[in-house]
Order: structure tokens, then C-alpha cells, then sequence
């Protein structure tokens, strides 16, 4: 019950931040829905920890569009650095907002590329490289976590969790 209160608490949550950004309440809906399921189905996480890293990217600016066309990542480098859900949306948000402390902690970047990092035409490192870097280091983790005894004890009980509270995975 516990666990169904805290998905609805962030599930409206996320709504206005979304609304915030000019979305109508039914397209926020619908973008929480689709990027919950697209990293459920992927991963072992939850959908209220998909939703909480929803909430991150939405907090620094991401727009759900980026977000979903980053789901697979986010749950990929979550996986493959051990951390949350959650604390990879902030790396991602981070780093698509200029902050690159992260990413040079994990060697995705060096100090120096970090200089070249950019939408100027003097910049050599776009955040579409630093994506491929990510993916090049952490391609498949999430998958690999998932099929593990673990990862399906984790969906096994993400699946439980939605089906007695049928609010948990809806809106």
C-alpha cells in the first residue's frame, strides 16, 4: 500500500511538472505512461522508480520527448554504474545541461574534452557522443541485470506490486 502511495504521490508529481512545461494534462499522462513502461518492460526497475527518474529529467528541463528517446540509456548506465534509476537521470540531465562533473568521474569524458563539449561550431564533442560513449560503456545492462535471478525476483515483485494496486501502474 505504502509502495502504491508513493507511485500516485509521484505520478502527480511529475503531471505538473510536465504541465509546467505546456503539456495538457492528458498528454502528461500519457507521456508518464509510455516512458514508465518503456523502462518497466526493459528493466528490472519499478515504474515508481521510472517515474522518480522521470521527475529528475523533467526537474533540470528534459522535456518527455528526450526523455523517452533516452529511456533505454538511462536504464542501461543505471544499471551498469549499480546505481538508481533516479541518479542516472540526474548524469543524463546533467550532462545535457553543460554540468560534466559525472562523466569525467566515470571516463566518459576527459578534462580536456569536456572543454570541447557543445553546440558551437568550435565544439568537437556533441552530446550525441557522449550517448555513444555511454552506450559503447553501458549498451545492455539493464537487460543483462533484468535476466539475472535478482533482476527477475525484482520484476517478479514490480509485476505483484502492479497487479494488487492496479492505481500503482495506471494514472
Amino acid at each position: 500500500i505504502k509502495s502504491a502511495e508513493e507511485a500516485e504521490k509521484s505520478t502527480h508529481q511529475v503531471s505538473v511538472l510536465l504541465q509546467n512545461q505546456g503539456m495538457s494534462a492528458q498528454d502528461a499522462s500519457a507521456g508518464i505512461q509510455k516512458f514508465t513502461k518503456s523502462i518497466t518492460d526493459m528493466s528490472a526497475y519499478s515504474g515508481g522508480e521510472a517515474k522518480a527518474a522521470l521527475k529528475a529529467l523533467t526537474n533540470k528541463g528534459i522535456d518527455v520527448g528526450t526523455a523517452m528517446q533516452n529511456s533505454t540509456l538511462l536504464a542501461d548506465v543505471a544499471a551498469g554504474s549499480n546505481t538508481s534509476l533516479a541518479d542516472a537521470a540526474d548524469l543524463l540531465a546533467n550532462a545535457y545541461n553543460g554540468k560534466t562533473k559525472a562523466l569525467t568521474t566515470l571516463g566518459i569524458l576527459s578534462k580536456d574534452e569536456v572543454k570541447q563539449l557543445g553546440d558551437s561550431e568550435d565544439a568537437t564533442i556533441t552530446m550525441a557522443d557522449v550517448q555513444q560513449r555511454l552506450n559503447e560503456r553501458y549498451g545492455g545492462a539493464a537487460q543483462a541485470q533484468l535476466c539475472t535471478y535478482a533482476g527477475q525476483q525484482k520484476e517478479l515483485e514490480n509485476n505483484f506490486v502492479d497487479f494488487i494496486s492496479p492505481s500503482h501502474g495506471d494514472l
